[in-house]
């Protein structure tokens, strides 16, 4: 069964950007090049794994949306550097994406990864390849959505419970996000449980079970009053089936989901001109014909290959 391609649009977009950088010498076109790279990129994706539909989820709020998780942590976020730069063409990029008929998602009051577990774990479960960096969505690997693909592009292969075993020491998607509401996300700027051993995570761990029951884990006295208090905000920072407790954030997906984008071949290619992207206006048919489900059955879903961001030029 052909799945559905489900992109971390900000992630992509910030490997597209450096990727660019690292190739400035060579390609002299301006920063807009990060619009090629991004959508050369992307295009690789639609081609290795055949999708029956794309969707790019953006973590971009309107100006009078507040974050839910700001309101929780107000420091949330808050060390990583601004890059506002990565971000000048992303305009185009969402009007190019729209013209080749790729849906595209924002939150209103969370974030792009919580679409991503609805999607993934809610709206369409195990019908999904998630691709994204970011290793909060790790803790979709469990046993009920192993239909899913979970491909890193940075590592080039796919995540799975052998991964997380060997690199993180859980057994799935569940113990990951406990270990990791534990010690903290210094990315995100939310601490953990100050000096915590392994031997205490397997504790919790075992105690809380899938039902991260919080009364059990005050019963058997692991964790400090204090340290619970902390695990319990962290849980409610990184958790992301909390979504669910939000039905107005959910109707929102919902009606985002449920819209026709219908692809329009000449606003490709007035986009694609106004950009001056020569290398795509070159072999426009080919472009347009990519993401319009006529893929060339060049590779299966299960590979590690990985196709190199300039390969399809």
């Amino acid at each position: 069964m052909r799945k559905k391609l489900i992109i971390d649009g900000n992630n992509l977009l910030h490997r597209a950007y450096w990727a660019y950088k690292k190739n400035e010498v060579e390609y002299k076109e301006g920063s807009k090049y990060s619009v090629y790279v991004f959508l050369n990129i992307l295009k690789s994706y639609v081609r290795l794994f055949e999708p029956s539909e794309i969707i790019v989820c953006w973590d971009y709020r309107e100006e009078n949306e507040s974050n839910e998780r700001k309101e929780i942590l107000g420091d949330y976020k808050g060390t990583r550097p601004d890059h506002s730069e990565v971000y000048e063409f992303m305009p185009y990029i969402r009007q190019i994406l729209s013209s080749l008929g790729v849906k595209q998602m924002t939150p209103r009051n969370f974030e792009a990864d919580d679409i991503m577990f609805w999607l993934c774990a809610k709206k369409y479960p195990n019908e999904c390849i998630l691709i994204t960096t970011d290793t909060d969505m790790y803790q979709l690997i469990i046993p009920e959505l192993s239909g899913n693909v979970f491909y890193n592009p940075k590592r080039k292969m796919q995540i799975n419970e052998v991964f997380l075993k060997q690199k993180f020491a859980v057994n799935d998607g569940y113990e990951f996000i406990i270990k990791k509401s534990l010690r903290g996300d210094t990315a995100d700027n939310i601490s953990g449980v100050k000096g915590i051993r392994q031997t205490r995570i397997d504790a919790v761990i075992e105690c809380l079970g899938r039902d991260f029951d919080i009364e059990s884990l005050r019963k058997a006295e692991i964790l400090k009053e204090d340290e619970i208090e902390l695990f319990e905000r962290n849980i409610k920072l990184m958790k992301l089936d909390e979504i669910m407790n939000h039905p107005s954030e959910i109707e929102w997906y919902e009606e985002c989901i449920a819209k026709t984008v219908n692809a329009n071949k000449d606003e490709f290619k007035s986009l694609i001109k106004k950009l001056e992207l020569w290398n795509i206006y070159r072999k426009l048919n080919e472009w347009y014909s990519a993401f319009q489900k006529k893929s060339n059955g060049l590779s299966s879903i299960y590979t590690n290959d990985y196709f190199d961001i300039f390969q399809y030029t």
